[in-house]
């Protein structure tokens, strides 16, 4: 893996899964890039520097600064990862070079991204709350709504992971929705594709080492909070 890239900065939290797929990416490709922590439980998310950088006050954000440009902060995960892909393209492509298996990826990857996080976001479920409803509950059906279309799906395309025999942006956003599946007890079970290309996708070094748990901002008795 390289020295660390002080030009390249990701804005984390160890609990955002929307944080972890830039993790995940990150190691993959082996490009370590520096981390800013955070805390979400304190708010910093709202300070005004923060918003400055990310109006959104949402994790992660990705700032570049390149020699030819100013530095660049992108504040959307699957905006950052599409980034990542262009300008560190030779370093273990997360898409494949086949224009369908492409689409196929960027399916799977919109299943996790565009139809199930938005509905089990930390704000969202919190809201839910406040409403005298059961956020937990409320995180666990949508995920496990999620995880069964991408099942479905992913039957179509499956090789070891998602779609083929190399690891793709597909299983880069799958991993955390499957870190909060097991926290929320969604039963995987039902998920046997899916099941077992997470197996697969945690059996890499580069994975692992991103996991919630192995963060400097995680708690040191791993407590999700």
């Amino acid at each position: 893996m390289e020295a660390p890239n002080d030009d390249l900065v990701l804005h984390t939290h160890y609990k955002s899964s929307c944080s972890g797929r830039l993790r995940i990416a990150l190691n993959i490709k082996g490009i370590q890039a520096k981390y800013t922590y955070v805390d979400l439980g304190k708010g910093e998310q709202r300070g005004s520097n923060y918003i400055e950088l990310n109006p959104s006050g949402t994790v992660p954000v990705l700032t570049h600064l390149s020699h030819d440009r100013p530095v660049v902060a992108i504040t959307q995960s699957i905006a950052a990862l599409e980034y990542l892909e262009e300008v560190f393209g030779d370093k273990d492509p997360l898409l494949p070079s086949n224009s369908v298996a492409r689409a196929q990826v960027r399916i799977l990857v919109d299943v996790i991204a565009v139809d199930t996080q938005p509905l089990t976001n930390r704000s969202l479920v919190r809201r839910v709350t406040d409403l005298d409803g059961n956020g937990g509950e409320w995180h666990k059906q949508f995920l496990a709504r999620g995880l069964h279309t991408y099942e479905k799906l992913v039957s179509k395309t499956v090789g070891r992971y998602s779609v083929g025999d190399r690891p793709t942006l597909a299983d880069v956003c799958l991993v955390p929705c499957m870190w909060n599946a097991e926290h929320y007890g969604v039963d995987l079970d039902a998920l046997p594709t899916v099941k077992r290309i997470y197996k697969a996708m945690m059996e890499l070094e580069a994975v692992e080492a991103a996991h919630w748990r192995k963060q400097a901002d995680c708690p040191t008795d791993g407590v999700w909070l």
